[in-house]
C-alpha cells in the first residue's frame, strides 16, 4: 500500500509542477526516507516505554519518515530528518495548544506535523491488536471526524483520497515521466 501511495504522490508531485510550469524545490517534494532499523526502533519503543503500534511500527520498517506524506504534512520516523521536523513543530505547539485541544503536545507522541499547526498524534490508548487511533488535529485541535482508527487507516484513506486526485488530472499528467 506504501509503494502505491508513493507512486500516486510521485504523480500529483509532477502534475503540480506541470500547472505551476516549474519544479518543486526538494522541500516542497514528497519523498520516503529509507528504512528504520530493528534496533533504532526497539530503542525509540524503550525510550517511550510502550510499543508503537504495529501499522506504525511497519511504517518504520519500510521508512524512517516521509516528507511531504498529505499535502506538506510530515510523517516521523524514529529519527533523522523526518523526526527532527516533526518534533519542533510539537515543541512550538507547547506554547500555544491549550487544554481544550484534546491533546498534550508535552505528553503525547506527535508522529506527523506542518508547518500550518496541523499534527497527527497518537491516541493515549491502545485498542485491540495494540493497534492506537490517529488524532488528526487541524489548527492544534483535535477533529473527532478526522480520526483514524489506525496508521495502516491513515494511509489507506490518504491512498484513496489521493489517487481520486490522479483520476481527476487530464490524462497525460497521470503518467510519469
Amino acid at each position: 500500500m506504501l509503494g502505491q501511495y508513493a507512486r500516486v504522490r510521485t504523480i500529483l508531485d509532477r502534475a503540480e509542477e506541470i500547472e505551476n510550469e516549474e519544479p518543486l524545490g526538494a522541500a516542497e517534494r514528497s519523498k520516503p526516507f529509507p528504512p528504520a532499523t530493528v534496533a533504532e526502533i526497539a530503542a525509540f519503543e524503550a525510550k517511550l516505554g510502550y510499543a508503537l503500534p504495529p501499522s506504525y511500527r511497519e511504517f518504520l520498517r519500510l521508512h524512517n519518515g516521509w516528507q511531504c506524506f498529505w499535502g506538506d504534512s510530515w510523517i516521523a520516523g524514529v529519527s533523522g530528518k523526518a523526526r527532527a521536523f516533526v518534533q519542533s513543530r510539537a515543541r512550538a505547539a507547547r506554547t500555544w495548544v491549550g487544554s481544550e485541544s484534546g491533546w498534550d503536545p508535552k505528553r503525547d507522541l506527535v508522529i506527523g506535523a506542518d508547518d500550518n499547526g496541523g499534527f497527527l498524534v497518537l491516541a493515549r490508548e491502545a485498542g485491540r491488536g495494540g493497534e492506537r487511533a490517529i488524532l488528526d488535529c487541524v489548527a492544534g485541535v483535535v477533529i473527532p471526524q478526522n480520526t483514524f482508527s489506525s496508521f495502516a487507516d491513515l494511509v489507506a484513506k490518504q491512498l484513496r483520497y489521493r489517487s481520486k486526485d490522479v483520476q481527476r488530472l487530464p490524462k497525460p499528467q497521470r503518467i510519469l515521466r
